[in-house]
């Protein structure tokens, strides 16, 4: 099934996320 592809990729796709968003936080946050 695709599931297990997909659960496969979920960690580094969460990663990617967060790591986007703590870098718009740190840039909205040094203004």
């Amino acid at each position: 099934m695709a599931a297990d592809h997909v659960a496969a990729l979920l960690p580094e796709l969460g990663e990617a996320r967060m790591r986007a968003g703590l870098l718009r936080l740190a840039r909205s946050s040094a203004r």
